[in-house]
């Protein structure tokens, strides 16, 4: 059997589609799975034992070139074509591939809309966004087979990661990742609250590296402050962020990518959440990690990915999460 799993985009949501997929590998443990993703994402697959192939797009590809990568596809002859994303970009794809047989993702929109817009929540107590990716898969699989998420780093890469943490002035100490940016602000914490939870964990011993890209100025607004940080923040490659994480006591930040790939290679995570919430899918999924939340928040959830802008006073669904509840969760979890 050939499968083709498609997901674009994001960091996170490619993360958590890697559980569907080796569901998959575990009921056709003989078949071949292909994954479609855009270019930039390549390596966040690389190594990973369930996948067989990856096919691979420029972000800029126009419609007709997408035609033109459906009818190659098609001729690929897939059994079964898996789409996680349903957007505009992997429906041309798909509908081009007249041979296989398509399952695809019902994203629930009026359910998030009512959420969203009028905080009327008619989801399932345990509905998460891992979740809603194994029920694309559910009528293809003889039982529920809900595989958890799984990347790939190489011993090579740990031993690399470890030599440029070194480098950066990490003495032989164990160390917790923080990554306290997000691709939107609203879903980010206040540098202060940060440095808070630092300091307690630098007294108990623990060395802190800072994850993120050159954007996230957070990260820079920390090391400022305090200058026993280690801040990598833009200073790695993809792969060197995943191995400093493969390698990690405990990974802490906001709901962002990089925490689902640190549960993704069994490392405990919390996620501080804000804007997006357990309600519409978002979160941690292991037992080895936990969410942070504030109850009773009526204006939260404002939107999937916390693009929306805030518009009370003041972010109170992060502002409101203190330093000592995320310390005394952590230090329940090391």
């Amino acid at each position: 059997m050939k499968i083709l799993f498609i997901r674009f985009s994001s960091i996170g949501d490619i993360v958590l589609s890697t559980g569907p997929m080796r569901a998959m590998k575990k009921e056709f443990p003989d078949s071949q799975i292909h994954f479609l993703t855009l270019e930039e994402n390549a390596s966040l697959l690389e190594g990973i034992p369930s996948i067989d192939r990856l096919h691979l797009l420029e972000k800029s590809t126009g419609v007709f070139q997408l035609i033109s990568v459906g009818n190659y596809l098609n001729k690929c002859r897939y059994d079964v074509v898996v789409d996680m994303h349903d957007s505009l970009r992997s429906k041309v794809i798909r509908n081009r591939m007249r041979s296989s047989l398509h399952h695809y993702l019902k994203k629930p929109r009026w359910n998030r809309f009512k959420l969203f817009e009028f905080h009327k929540n008619d989801f399932q107590n345990d509905f998460s966004q891992l979740r809603l990716f194994h029920s694309v898969i559910k009528e293809i699989l003889s039982q529920n087979n809900h595989s958890l998420p799984s990347l790939f780093v190489s011993k090579n890469e740990k031993e690399v990661a470890k030599l440029l943490l070194s480098k950066n002035g990490l003495k032989d100490k164990k160390y917790l990742v923080c990554i306290p940016g997000a691709a939107w602000t609203n879903k980010t914490w206040k540098t202060v609250n940060y440095l808070e939870l630092f300091k307690y964990f630098r007294e108990n011993k623990f060395e802190i590296v800072l994850l993120g890209t050159e954007k996230d100025i957070i990260c820079n607004n920390c090391a400022l402050e305090d200058d026993s940080l280690i801040n990598m923040a833009g200073k790695t490659e993809f792969r060197q962020s995943l191995a400093i994480i493969s390698e990690a006591q405990i990974v802490i930040g906001s709901d962002t990518g990089f925490v689902h790939a640190a549960e993704a290679l069994g490392i405990p995570a919390v996620m501080l959440l804000g804007p997006t919430s357990t309600e519409t899918g978002a979160g941690v999924t292991r037992t080895i990690s936990n969410n942070i939340q504030l109850p009773h928040i009526w204006c939260r959830p404002c939107s999937q990915n916390g693009s929306r802008p805030c518009y009370r006073s003041e972010k109170f669904c992060m502002n409101g999460i203190q330093p000592d509840t995320v310390i005394n969760q952590i230090a329940e979890m090391i």
